[in-house]
């Protein structure tokens, strides 16, 4: 997605590689949210039933999740899109459903308007066009529901070492020549502004990885996910004009296994920004 050629096996992970990084992601970023929550708008779940969005679901992982942290949960109606079908649930709760959606296409004219609270995470540096896949998102949202959106920070931790630092410039070099919209995000909040939002917040979130992470199941996971994610990037990155690209084939080469080493003996971080916004009566 956004520049991997699905014609090139080798520039993408092996279906289980992905799913392992993508559940191991989710339980790093949980353990990072404030008090381990996965939403940070104050909705009352109790109230009456609730329609959920999980945009570019995956495997839906975020949202059987979080169905699972609230009461009564059956009440509720839980909805995941993704533009790859194949990774979407085959069986699931009769109040979940999963559909195809392309976030750059229009979404169906019956989810206008119509959820409680709509979620999208990591998705910005896939696509070029990030404010109207934003201002997409923010027409699904009923009067008095919510949106949140985490994305990546285009911060390095002055912290950390010199492969993780490449790694920050890989992400940002390779998104940019595709011309996908690496830390957009601290621009969500304005154009949440624009469409009419209120209740405006962002939160910087720090995720922890290896050695810096104290729990030692979470540092390990950390370390793997990271790699997984550093060796199809890498050879991506490869195949784009030299002179768009900071790091060398040289450093590009031994990145992934620099970048395991050194996020297991020192660690590292990443920074990832929420931003949530309510949509007025």
């Amino acid at each position: 997605m956004g520049g991997f050629d699905p014609t090139q096996p080798d520039f993408i992970m092996a279906e289980n590689d992905e799913i392992s990084r993508l559940s191991a992601n989710h339980d790093i970023i949980k353990d990072s949210m404030p008090g381990g929550s996965l939403i940070l708008p104050p909705i009352d779940f109790s109230a009456s039933p609730r329609r959920i969005l999980d945009s570019a679901t995956a495997n839906g992982l975020w949202l059987r999740d979080f169905a699972s942290s609230v009461a009564d949960s059956s009440n509720h109606t839980f909805i995941g899109c993704d533009i790859a079908s194949a990774d979407l649930p085959s069986e699931h709760p009769a109040n979940f459903q999963y559909q195809t959606q392309d976030i750059n296409e229009p979404w169906p004219p019956d989810f206008a308007s119509s959820f409680d609270f709509v979620h999208q995470r990591l998705v910005f540096g896939g696509y070029p066009d990030t404010k109207n896949i934003v201002q997409n998102l923010s027409a699904l949202v009923k009067p008095g529901g919510w949106i949140q959106l985490i994305e990546i920070e285009d911060k390095a931790d002055p912290d950390d070492g010199p492969a993780v630092q490449n790694y920050i410039q890989l992400m940002r070099d390779t998104f940019g020549a595709i011309g996908a919209r690496f830390g957009d995000i601290n621009k969500a909040k304005g154009w949440l502004q624009e469409a009419g939002f209120v209740n405006l917040q962002e939160k910087l979130i720090e995720i922890k990885y290896g050695a810096r992470n104290p729990e030692a199941d979470l540092a390990r996971k950390g370390v793997q996910m990271n790699k997984q994610v550093a060796t199809p990037l890498s050879k991506f990155a490869k195949t784009l004009p030299q002179e768009k690209m900071t790091l060398s084939h040289e450093t590009l080469d031994s990145l992934p296994e620099d970048l395991s080493a050194e996020l297991t003996e020192r660690g590292g971080a990443v920074y990832l920004r929420a931003v949530w916004g309510q949509r007025p009566n």
